[in-house]
């Protein structure tokens, strides 16, 4: 995504990038706070994704792009092939969403008057069990918005 290539030329012009998203392990994610059971066959393929790129042999970090993931961690790093560092993103995710927050209007016609503390924010319809699995992370309600 543009944004990512953007951090990358800003912070890590003098290291060697792979990039390798995955929708995949967004949806294994999803599954476990859902309550469900993630697919390790998945995950091992997507790792097998990650080390099948160009120069992956010589990987010694993995960033975890996206707030899904971290979530993954300890099946990422019981299948990884080598010892790698991880990042985890989340912080620095967080905040840059709550600073994009006032710039994004919500579909919920009462979101001004509600209270948005503890609120957990979707950009994509969710289902009852989705929405259970994050107020177990301490979310009192999710909202959709509309970016």
């Amino acid at each position: 995504r543009d944004y990512t290539c953007a951090l990358a030329l800003e912070f890590a012009r003098d290291c060697r990038l792979i990039s390798c998203g995955s929708s995949e392990l967004v949806l294994q994610a999803e599954k476990l706070v859902r309550g469900e059971a993630v697919q390790t066959d998945k995950i091992g393929d997507e790792l097998a994704r990650l080390w099948s790129q160009p120069g992956a042999d010589t990987m010694d970090t993995v960033v975890l792009g996206c707030t899904h993931f971290p979530l993954l961690l300890p099946w990422l790093t019981t299948l990884t092939p080598t010892q790698v560092n991880w990042i985890d993103s989340g912080a620095a995710i967080a905040r840059r969403v709550k600073g994009l927050l006032p710039e994004i209007n919500s579909t919920a016609a009462d979101v001004k008057t509600r209270a948005v503390a503890n609120t957990a924010f979707f950009t994509a319809p969710w289902d009852a069990a989705l929405c259970r699995g994050v107020c177990n992370f301490g979310f009192a309600d999710c909202i959709l918005m509309d970016v």
